[in-house]
């Protein structure tokens, strides 16, 4: 009788360790799954706010001279290839214009338009 419980005993310790362990791990797992769902939502941008993203970039990195080095590119995004292209000219003595075109699949995708005091 008293090997009868102490079996008892340990099958119980036991399966509260094992049952611990599940729970554990499925809580884990649900932490890591949520972790990771957030951390993906946060880069993820629409089409739009890509190509308003990379415009200002663009235009922030030429701002100490305004001069963009290349006056055409591409970037790869989750949504595909975009192609963009760059044109600039002095409208007068005191302005410049500066004028972003984003095309995907041969299409103009959308276009920035900046103006900027000499």
């Amino acid at each position: 009788m008293i090997k009868n419980k102490g079996y008892f005993l340990l099958d119980a310790v036991l399966g509260v360790l094992i049952l611990s362990i599940l729970v554990a791990a499925v809580l884990y797992a649900l932490e890591v799954s949520v972790r990771g769902f957030r951390r993906i939502n946060e880069y993820i941008y629409t089409d739009t706010q890509l190509e308003n993203i990379f415009c200002d970039y663009l235009v922030a990195q030429s701002f100490p001279h305004l001069f963009i080095p290349e006056t055409q590119g591409s970037f790869l995004t989750p949504y595909g290839q975009f192609f963009w292209q760059v044109n600039m000219e002095d409208k007068d003595d005191y302005l410049k214009s500066i004028v972003i075109k984003v095309n995907k699949d041969s299409k103009v995708f959308s276009q920035a338009d900046y103006l900027f005091i000499k």
